[in-house]
């Protein structure tokens, strides 16, 4: 009877191990195959296209090469966008956001997280990782662009948590705002919630996951936390997202809202679902991103 239990036991740590092995290849790990990423197919497309575009490189702390485009704005100007895509996106991703910061005369530095587009790496940070290269992408934005530089940080999904936790660092006095569009709390509840709505399996399914991302990426699921982050940041942040997000609830925004101690404004699109706040409604959008910006940026 005992070798029965323990091997039903046996059995059922397999399955446990091998579902979060699956995980991790499906979160965390960049497509072993991706096929062509075309750029979304929006009435703003062609525009986008047209723009004048320079590709620029850095190298990160652990040697990988990563890749932006750096758009110029139609005239002189200080002020400069720094943007961050989605998980399994890439830069392609955020061209109505770069034509929305073009028309407010931002320069746009369209940036390829690590494992994703151009840039190199195995394997993504969920904003945890992130962080130090977008430190150093504001390092070179200055070096390219000069010390009288005034940066915003914009950030979608994945994306918004690399920018709260590139805030929780210290920063160049040049970073005057943030703006987190569709954040979670932090990659443990993301993957937690999403792990029981599509999967119905056990929140310890992503402890397991994220023991087997430490031995092979070298952190924790739980280190990726924006909530956390945000403790240690004061820079002006608006928070956007959409009422109807069935992929990062809402809540997880008024969470991070709630707690955050910094000049805060907070924007909820109603109908809105998962990263489609903007497109949902592009006036509003605009509006509170455009007042936002000129509250806290000089």
């Amino acid at each position: 009877m005992l070798s029965i239990i323990f091997g039903f036991i046996g059995l059922l740590l397999l399955d446990l191990l091998s579902i979060s092995l699956c995980l991790v290849q499906e979160n965390v790990a960049r497509p072993i195959t991706t096929a062509p990423v075309s750029p979304q197919q929006t009435p703003n497309q062609h525009a986008f296209t047209a723009l004048s575009k320079t590709t620029w490189c850095l190298d990160t702390c652990d040697g990988l090469c990563q890749s932006a485009w750096y758009i110029p704005a139609t005239g002189p100007t200080s002020h400069t966008a720094l943007l961050f895509h989605d998980f399994r996106a890439d830069k392609l991703s955020m061209a109505d956001y770069t034509l929305l910061f073009h028309r407010l005369d931002y320069n746009v530095v369209l940036i390829d997280n690590r494992a994703t587009g151009q840039s190199a790496g195995k394997y993504t940070g969920y904003g945890y990782l992130e962080r130090i290269d977008a430190r150093c992408w504001v390092e070179t934005t200055l070096a390219k662009l000069g010390p009288d530089t005034e940066i915003v940080l914009f950030g979608t999904a994945m994306g918004a948590a690399i920018v709260g936790m590139t805030c929780g660092l210290t920063l160049p006095h040049n970073v005057k705002a943030a703006i987190m569009d569709s954040a979670y709390t932090s990659a443990v509840d993301e993957l937690r919630y999403r792990v029981n709505r599509q999967y119905h399996l056990p929140a310890f399914t992503v402890h397991v996951t994220s023991k087997l991302v430490k031995l092979q990426a070298g952190y924790c699921l739980d280190q990726a936390s924006p909530l956390a982050a945000l403790k240690n940041s004061h820079l002006p942040t608006l928070f956007i997202h959409g009422a109807a997000d069935e992929t990062t609830p809402v809540a997880m925004a008024d969470t991070l809202y709630t707690h955050y101690q910094g000049a805060k404004e907070f924007c909820i699109i109603p109908r809105a679902g998962h990263l489609r706040s903007y497109t949902t409604d592009r006036q509003q959008y605009e509006t509170r991103v455009r007042g936002f910006l000129a509250r806290h940026v000089a």
